[in-house]
């Protein structure tokens, strides 16, 4: 288990910067899986909601919370082999959606398994939850080119 990791450091693992950062922490990480936690960039200032929505939260929109979670998981793994690459969704397969929509006012948990690996990018199954109810589960393919 390795110490947790702020939203700072997050980005300087992920091809995002400023609100475009998801995520809040990562609490938890080894050579299989991850762990992330967000909160912060659930209404007034998350870049995917509109005002015109009222800010309502989809739980599709969670997708691209876990493959953030994935790149930041893909990017420490890597770092560890001297490397960093950035990674990108390549495809999402296997959506099933619990919870058509979230409640801003509760921190969701993103966990994501890499089920397998290689050097163009790894495929990652991953759920989301709140109180600990799964909201939305998927299959993420991240691509890292060269």
């Amino acid at each position: 288990m390795q110490t947790p990791i702020c939203s700072k450091d997050i980005a300087k693992l992920i091809p995002h910067t400023g609100n475009m950062v998801l995520l809040d922490e990562i609490s938890q990480w080894d050579n299989n899986s991850i762990t992330a936690t967000a909160l912060s960039k659930t209404l007034h200032d998350n870049p995917l909601l509109e005002e015109s929505d009222n800010y309502r939260f989809d739980s599709i929109l969670l997708i691209e919370y876990a493959a953030q979670a994935a790149a930041v998981h893909a990017a420490l793994l890597a770092s560890g082999l001297g490397e960093q690459r950035p990674a990108y969704i390549g495809a999402v397969k296997n959506v099933a959606i619990m919870q058509p929509s979230l409640d801003p006012r509760l921190t969701t948990t993103i966990k994501a398994s890499m089920l397998l690996a290689n050097a163009s990018g790894a495929i990652y199954d991953f759920e989301c939850q709140q109180n600990q109810t799964t909201v939305i589960s998927a299959k993420l393919i991240l691509n890292q080119p060269a």
